[in-house]
């Protein structure tokens, strides 16, 4: 049922879920923390047992005389405007709200809150899923909205601002919750993207490329953190580079998996750049990194990959994998730098805007959708096993 500017008391199933996510924030610090006057929101909001402000902007979209009617009732009753909606054409749904006047108000109250805040400052919004998913979209500027699967109730987004602008840091995270909560079509792959551990070579900063790498003690101590913390795989692959096949190695030990290399799926390649830090690639190679930071999608290092082509044969890897599991869940560990091709792919970015969608942390997981209309990011970022994110 659609609710929009009404109100509902939480379910059972909602009231678990509030008590999961206000376990979870339990002592997290947060220096603004802003709700939804809408009271669904601030009964979630003040279960967190902290100061509140209400802002209205943050509602839900008014859906006029569609609300508390379902999705089907709708269809029936106005096949047309429900046709227009799922078009995503700018209409006033129900003689509610245009989609352009929902951005438009949480697009305000997002800049003004980030103007508020301080270098290293959090802050804190319980909105809702339309109103996040919709300011989502927009900051992304993805070109298709349909790339984003909705968001589960109590799911953590978070947006990082910095000299690039907002990046999605993470998107729908509720791994609080027990069981897959993502909805998808049946014949639906869900491919879980997870990126190795840690490595000597990430601690000193420098670009590993398609170099073996070893893990760390750290980054070992991460993936057995994360085996433990795996939604149930039909299958595992992994790159063939060391870091990666030895993190897919004790992800499979652990759960009786048995891990497939694939080619395809390892890192960028840096050419000469390869194992250098940043300024070492700057000292031999000005021009070439110049051109980088310019945002031209030059070839790395002279003898490596261009961006564009890394997002080609990653995308060409994911879907020949959906195709080969259809209706199944499937592991792929992978690098930093691929992963992100692929999920800057699926949301229609290029190497110019590729800062919207960060690199993921070491371990992190990122949840692709792929059914019969195409791939859709279902998560990002998400490290169930290092929840050190919220509370620190």
């Amino acid at each position: 049922m659609w609710q929009g500017w009404s109100n509902s008391g939480f379910s059972a199933r909602g009231r678990e879920q509030v008590k999961r996510i206000a376990s979870r924030l339990n002592g997290a610090k947060f220096d603004v923390v802003v709700s939804s006057d809408l009271g669904r929101a601030m009964a979630t909001a003040g279960a967190l047992g902290v100061d509140v402000e209400s802002d209205a902007r943050w509602r839900e979209m008014n859906l006029g005389d569609w609300e508390g009617r379902t999705q089907a009732e709708i269809r029936e009753a106005a096949p047309d405007a429900a046709a227009a909606f799922e078009a995503r054409e700018d209409i006033a749904f129900g003689g509610g709200e245009r989609m352009s006047e929902l951005i438009g108000r949480v697009t305000e109250a997002f800049t003004e809150l980030t103007d508020r805040l301080d270098d290293g400052q959090r802050a804190l919004v319980v909105s809702h899923g339309g109103a996040i998913y919709s300011l989502t979209a927009a900051l992304l500027n993805s070109p298709d909205r349909s790339r984003l699967l909705r968001l589960t109730n109590t799911s953590l987004t978070t947006w990082r601002v910095n000299s690039n602008g907002p990046q999605l840091a993470v998107f729908n995270d509720a791994t609080h919750l027990p069981g897959s909560p993502v909805r998808a079509d049946v014949g639906s792959t869900h491919l879980y993207l997870i990126r190795h551990g840690q490595t000597e070579s990430n601690v000193e900063g420098r670009w590993q490329g398609q170099q073996d790498g070893v893990l760390t003690y750290e980054g070992r101590e991460q993936a057995q953190r994360l085996a433990l913390a795996m939604p149930e795989l039909d299958a595992l692959y992994s790159s063939p580079l060391g870091r990666a096949r030895d993190t897919a190695v004790i992800l499979g030990t652990a759960n009786g998996w048995v891990v497939e290399t694939v080619d395809a799926v390892q890192e960028i390649g840096f050419g000469s750049w390869e194992n250098r830090t940043r300024d070492e690639i700057r000292t031999v190679d000005p021009d070439g990194l110049a051109s980088i930071e310019a945002g031209r999608d030059v070839r790395r290092g002279g003898t490596g990959e261009t961006y564009a082509e890394v997002q080609a044969r990653m995308a060409d890897a994911a879907e020949k994998l959906a195709m080969r599991h259809p209706d199944q869940s499937v592991g792929i560990v992978s690098h930093g730098g691929a992963i992100r091709a692929l999920g800057t792919t699926v949301l229609g970015l290029d190497f110019a805007t590729r800062h919207r969608l960060p690199v993921a942390g070491n371990t992190s997981m990122a949840h692709i959708v792929w059914s019969d209309r195409g791939p859709a990011v279902a998560s990002w970022n998400v490290t169930p096993h290092l929840d050190d994110r919220w509370t620190g």
